[in-house]
């Protein structure tokens, strides 16, 4: 109740809040988590343009996170201007953490490198490879490199520098192992190797069945993805154009799968 009153209280008095960025850009960023309007994003790059710099470090990496998070959420919603907006927020993002000592973890980097590379900021992502790996956890740091670069290279359609990079790596971790299969279902479609693909899809979907250590989210994510690629090759090999379609209408209505915007876009180019 106390916070709806907060809320309630600072949205009638804005005018007389001119002077306390802190509150109206925690304000904003509220609403903006729960509405999910696009005015407060650009209220909140408003804000940011006048009073930014007066803001306490956590306030701003809080503001960081949280537009970045809306402009994800966007662009798998099919505006993909927001892909830009998201990468000029990591661009300042990165500069804001090289002066924090705080690490972070191999998330961040990965998810900025990938954005980035969707719309083809290459050089950035290549310029800055090798110094997020000074500010990331140590027990990320060699499938970071070899997955960001891995990525890079599949955007550059540089498939097997990707698969290159890809098995350089060695994960102990569940989650990264899928990622690494994940990229792989990619690469095989792209270049037509729909035999390795399937067989890929397979021996994945036994082993999430089996795992007991990802984030259920992770786990459900993935096996949408891979299932609904499974999916994907057979109607191509069909020419089944009909049910491409409804395959397409199915996954844009599925919030849970990783790499869906491309996965979508394989779809509308049937």
């Amino acid at each position: 109740m106390m916070y709806e009153e907060i809320l309630n209280y600072v949205g009638k008095n804005l005018a007389s809040l001119h002077e306390f960025p802190q509150i109206l850009c925690n304000y904003y960023l509220i609403l903006l988590l729960t509405k999910k309007d696009e005015k407060y994003f650009n209220k909140l790059k408003q804000l940011k343009a006048v009073n930014f710099e007066s803001l306490p470090e956590t306030d701003k990496q809080n503001f960081f996170i949280i537009m970045a998070n809306y402009c994800r959420e966007m662009s798998l919603a099919g505006k993909e201007n927001f892909r830009k907006e998201r990468f000029e927020l990591d661009k300042e993002y990165f500069a804001l953490i090289k002066h924090i000592p705080q690490k972070r973890h191999a998330f961040f980097f990965i998810t900025a490198a990938k954005n980035a590379n969707r719309i083809n900021e290459f050089e950035w992502v290549e310029k800055n490879v090798k110094e997020f790996e000074l500010y990331s956890l140590d027990d990320n740091k060699d499938y970071m490199i070899n997955y960001i670069k891995a990525d890079t290279c599949f955007y550059k359609k540089e498939y097997d520098d990707a698969i290159f990079y890809l098995s350089k790596i060695k994960s102990q971790y569940s989650s990264q192992k899928q990622n690494i299969r994940n990229l792989l279902f990619r690469i095989y479609f792209e270049t037509s190797s729909f035999e390795a693909a399937l067989s890929l899809i397979d021996t994945s979907k036994h082993f999430l069945k089996r795992d007991r250590h990802m984030v259920q989210l992770s786990k459900l994510s993935s096996f949408n993805f891979i299932t609904l690629t499974e999916k994907l090759i057979y109607l191509k090999l069909k020419g089944n154009k009909k049910e491409i379609l409804f395959l397409k209408k199915k996954i844009a209505e599925i919030n849970e799968i990783l790499d869906k915007d491309w996965l979508l876009e394989k779809i509308s180019v049937q």
